[in-house]
């Protein structure tokens, strides 16, 4: 039985709520875990529960790419979920671009373009890729994995620019079981980051609900967990080293790679960096046992 109330939605088994959602500009939420018959099942990740009609009778839930209308007394299995898309969409190759979010649409509506896109997968092809783009006097911009920011931060003015995606930066740099640190490429997401770091016997203390947002992303937003233990929720706070590669003249080849190790005065600004201050190429954290 679907049930709606005080703006939260409910699916309901006999006395048992198997879903529940809360209800945001016109857009449900999911709230938790789901529960399939009597087993629980794994957290829906970026997960939406769309209302249709004012009645609330027909409801929509987006899993990435999959949709399922929920009516009274239906049932589905949230083990089918898929994750979203890539946000960068090309009509040829990779020219003609645009990029939107892991929600489909940025909160002003905007469609944003560029002329074409870049998928590195190593520190020296990013450093030629901004050397050649600013040699060229050209706008850039950076995209994740899926894009889970609401502002359109990715959009660049005009239709000129070039987008380049994190995707293939998503490797493990280097372990350091002694300082109890990892050093990742940028793109890593958060559930692979998690991972990575617990066969090595280490743990992040705190992070995002969503295991789909990617390293540089949090960083750039500043996407934290909640807690006050220790250093707090923040991702930011465990960072103790980046990587960052800037548009330079051209004596130094048009980019340079900034090392921003503990210490440095700029490393805390650029830790939430807002993607202003150029592109993160890694990014190395401290961790805790777990």
């Amino acid at each position: 039985m679907v049930r709606v109330e005080d703006m939260v939605f409910e699916i309901v088994e006999d006395s048992l709520i198997v879903m529940k959602g809360v209800r945001m500009n016109n857009m449900y939420y999911l709230i938790g875990s789901s529960v399939t018959g009597r087993e629980l099942a794994t957290s829906v990740d970026s997960t939406r529960l769309r209302h249709l009609e004012l009645s609330h009778s027909s409801i929509d839930l987006e899993m990435g790419a999959q949709t399922y209308n929920l009516k009274s007394s239906e049932h589905f299995d949230v083990s089918k979920k898929t994750p979203p898309d890539d946000p960068i969409k090309c009509v040829s190759g990779l020219v003609d671009c645009t990029v939107t979010n892991s929600y489909g649409a940025f909160s002003d509506q905007a469609t944003c373009r560029a002329s074409a896109a870049v998928y590195p997968t190593s520190e020296n092809e990013l450093i030629n890729i901004v050397a050649s783009a600013t040699k060229a006097n050209r706008k850039m911009k950076v995209a994740t994995r899926y894009g889970h920011s609401r502002p359109n931060l990715v959009c660049l003015k005009g239709n000129d620019g070039l987008l380049i995606s994190t995707k293939s930066l998503n490797k493990v740099i280097s372990v350091n079981k002694t300082s109890m640190t990892m050093t990742f490429q940028s793109g890593i997401l958060l559930r692979d980051l998690i991972d990575e770091a617990a066969k090595v016997g280490m743990a992040l203390p705190y992070g995002p609900y969503w295991w789909g947002v990617t390293l540089g992303g949090m960083l750039g937003t500043g996407a934290h967990g909640s807690s006050i233990w220790g250093k707090g929720g923040a991702v930011h706070e465990n960072v103790v080293g980046l990587r960052i590669i800037t548009p330079a003249e051209a004596r130094e080849g048009y980019a340079k790679v900034r090392v921003l190790d503990e210490g440095h005065p700029d490393l805390d600004a650029a830790k939430v960096h807002l993607g202003v201050l150029g592109v993160i190429s890694q990014v190395s954290l401290d961790f805790m046992f777990p």
